[in-house]
């Protein structure tokens, strides 16, 4: 579960940065918006997998 978390925080800290080289204008916008789409889902399947995880701990 702590494994999950850290990536997903992990992913978080990256997606920021990027953010903020869309916002200083050092990447373009097609760039950054291929980048958002594989973000949204690496975190979608990040978040499903830490809600299977916690399941299973609440089922022990």
């Amino acid at each position: 579960m702590f494994s999950t978390m850290r990536s997903i925080e992990a992913a978080q800290k990256s997606w920021i940065a990027l953010y903020d080289k869309y916002a200083e204008g050092k990447v373009e916008r097609e760039f950054f918006l291929n980048e958002k789409k594989q973000y949204d889902a690496g975190m979608e399947k990040m978040e499903v997998l830490d809600i299977k995880q916690q399941q299973s701990k609440i089922k022990w």
